[in-house]
C-alpha cells in the first residue's frame, strides 16, 4: 500500500476507533508531515503521543506504517499487532501486518493477515489488489488473477491493479492478456518507460511488431527512469518487421546509450554482429565481433558468428576448429555437436537427436542451415531455418536470424484469439491433453493441430502447469504455451495460444 493508499484509510475509507479533539490534533498534524515526505519526524511526533495514549489503535497503526516506510520492519509488525489487539475489526492493522510481513518474505503469514482484512472490509478494492499482490509473490499466479479480476470488479480504473494482472498473465504467458491489461494501466497511471516495455515486449510475443516499435518509441519518449532493454526490443522488433536498417541504427543507440549496462554490451554487440552478417555487410560484422569476444562466456558463441561471417567454407571451418582448441575451459558437448555441423562432419538431425537444449537445436538448425545456403543449397537452407524457427525460441539469436534469413521479415497480420479447445486425458504432473475441436483459421491450424491430436504441456511453469491441470476442458486464448504434439509415431514442439476456461 503506498502513501496516498494509506492516507485514504486515514482520512476515514474504512472507519476508525472515535478519538479525542487532542488525538485528532496529532494525527493531522502527522498527516501534513507524510505529505510532506517527512516521515522520520512524524514517527518522532507518534512516539510523543504515543506516551500519553497508550490505547489509541490509530496511533499504532500510524507509526506502524511510518516505521515500515523507513526500513523498520519489526518494528512496524510489532505496531500493527499492537493496533490490532485494541482494534481487531479495524482492517488497517491487518492489512498493514500483511504488508510488511509480505516484505519480510514472509508470504504465508501475511496471506492469512491479508483474509482477515477482506473478511472486514470486502468491498475495498486496495485490499483486493493488496492480496492479489501477496499471491503473485508466492507464485499462486492464478490466484492473484482472480483476485485482481475482484479488485477491478470493485473499482474498474485501478490502474494498479491492471498493471499488476498484466504481470501476472506475464508469468502464466498469457501475452493477450498482458497486453490488454498493460494498455489500459498506460491510459491511468503515469506511465514509465518499463510499462511501456512491458507492453513492447508482450506485443512482440503475440507478433505486432509495428505495435513493438510504436510502444518502444513512445517508451523513449518518457523521462524518469530508464528502461535498459527497450532500444534492445526496438532493434528486435524493426528486425523481425523486416527493417534491418532501422534495426542495426536501434541496436548501435542501445550500446552506446548511457543507461546501457557494461555487461551486457558485448551481448549486444553480438546481437549486432548476427544482424549485420545477415544483412551482407561482413566488415561491419567482424568490426562488432571483436567486441563482443571480449566477454570470455561469449568467446564461443562469437566464434561462431565468425564462421558465419567468412565467405569461403574451407577456410571458415579451419578457423573454427583452431578458435576452439584455444577455448579454455573445454567447450561442453553441447557447444562441440554445433562445431562438427560447421565442420560438416555431422547434421544437424543428428546432432539435435542426441538430446540438445531447446536453445542449441534452435542454433543447430540455423548454422546447418547457414552451411547449406555457404553452398548454394538453398531448399536444404529453407529446411533448416524453418526448423530453427519451430523451436519457438524468440529470445534466441539464431531464431531471429533464421526469420530474416528466411525472407520472414514482415509484419504478420494480427491473428485473432485462437479458438482451440482441448481437454486433460491424464491428472500427471505434466498433463495430457487431447485437441477436441480447433478453429480452422486460427494459429494453431496453420501450424497443424487437429481434432484428436494427443498434446503434452512442456512449459516449465509450475503455475500454468498447475493450471491446466485442474482444468477438465478449457479454451485456449492467445497465451504462448508450449505443446509436444504427437501425431501417430512422430512427436514435435508447437506453440499455440492458452488462457481462459472454456464455457
Amino acid at each position: 500500500m503506498n502513501a496516498r493508499q494509506a492516507l485514504g484509510f486515514l482520512c476515514g475509507v474504512l472507519g476508525g476507533v472515535a478519538t479525542s479533539y487532542a488525538q485528532r490534533d496529532v494525527i493531522d498534524a502527522v498527516n501534513r508531515q507524510i505529505g510532506a515526505g517527512d516521515v522520520a519526524g512524524a514517527i518522532t511526533a507518534l512516539d510523543r503521543a504515543l506516551a500519553q495514549h497508550r490505547d489509541v489503535a490509530e496511533l499504532w497503526w500510524l507509526r506502524s506504517w511510518c516505521k515500515g516506510r523507513t526500513g523498520d520492519l519489526d518494528g512496524g509488525i510489532a505496531d500493527a499487532s499492537r493496533a490490532i489487539e485494541l482494534e481487531p475489526k479495524d482492517a488497517r492493522g491487518w492489512c498493514e501486518r500483511a504488508y510488511l510481513r509480505r516484505q519480510k518474505r514472509q508470504l504465508d503469514e501475511a496471506l492469512l493477515d491479508h483474509d482477515r482484512a477482506i473478511e472486514l472490509e470486502p468491498t475495498i478494492a486496495s485490499l483486493w489488489g493488496d492480496r492479489a499482490d501477496t499471491k503473485k509473490e508466492r507464485g499462486d499466479l492464478v490466484g492473484a488473477v482472480a483476485d485482481y479480476d475482484k479488485a477491478l470488479e470493485l473499482e474498474p480504473g485501478f490502474g494498479a491493479a491492471l498493471h499488476n494482472r498484466a504481470l501476472a498473465f506475464w508469468g502464466l504467458g498469457a501475452w493477450h492478456a498482458v497486453v490488454r491489461d498493460q494498455a489500459r494501466a498506460i491510459e491511468r497511471s503515469p506511465p514509465m518507460q518499463r510499462m511501456w516495455h512491458i507492453l513492447a515486449v508482450a506485443m512482440m510475443h503475440v507478433g505486432w511488431f509495428d505495435d513493438v516499435v510504436e510502444s518502444c518509441e513512445r517508451g523513449l519518449e518518457v523521462g524518469g527512469e530508464p528502461e535498459p532493454g527497450l532500444r534492445l526490443t526496438l532493434a528486435e522488433a524493426n528486425w523481425l518487421r523486416g527493417r534491418g536498417d532501422a534495426a542495426t541504427v536501434a541496436l548501435a543507440a542501445a550500446i552506446a546509450s548511457p543507461e546501457a549496462q557494461p555487461e551486457a554490451v558485448p551481448m549486444l554487440a553480438q546481437r549486432l554482429a548476427g544482424y549485420h552478417v545477415v544483412l551482407g555487410d561482413l566488415e561491419s560484422a567482424r568490426k562488432h565481433l571483436e567486441r563482443a569476444a571480449q566477454a570470455p562466456a561469449l568467446r564461443p558463441w562469437v566464434e561462431l558468428m565468425r564462421w558465419c561471417a567468412e565467405t569461403d567454407a574451407a577456410r571458415a571451418a579451419a578457423d573454427l576448429q583452431a578458435a576452439f582448441a584455444a577455448i579454455s575451459p573445454q567447450p561442453d558437448a553441447g557447444l562441440q555437436s554445433l562445431v562438427r555441423i560447421c565442420a560438416g562432419a555431422s547434421t544437424a538431425e543428428h546432432e539435435v537427436g542426441k538430446g540438445l537444449t531447446l536453445e542449441l537445436q534452435c542454433a543447430a538448425w540455423f548454422l546447418a542451415g547457414w552451411r547449406a545456403r555457404r553452398s548454394a543449397e538453398r531448399e536444404a537452407a529453407a529446411s533448416c531455418f524453418r526448423r530453427s524457427i519451430a523451436t519457438g525460441c524468440a529470445h534466441v539469436i539464431q531464431w531471429q536470424l533464421a526469420y530474416a534469413a528466411l525472407g520472414l521479415a514482415q509484419q504478420k497480420e494480427r491473428p485473432g484469439y485462437l479458438g482451440c479447445s482441448v481437454r486433460a486425458v491424464s491428472d500427471a504432473a505434466t498433463p495430457t491433453l487431447e485437441v477436441v475441436t480447433v478453429n480452422r483459421d486460427g494459429p494453431a491450424a496453420v501450424q497443424g493441430v487437429r481434432v484428436g491430436m494427443r498434446v503434452t504441456l512442456v512449459n516449465e511453469l509450475p503455475a500454468t502447469e498447475a493450471a491446466f491441470a485442474k482444468l477438465g476442458e478449457l479454451v485456449v486464448v492467445g497465451t504462448s504455451v508450449r505443446l509436444l504434439v504427437v501425431d501417430g509415431e512422430a512427436a514435435k514442439p508447437l506453440w499455440v495460444g492458452a488462457g481462459t476456461k472454456g464455457p
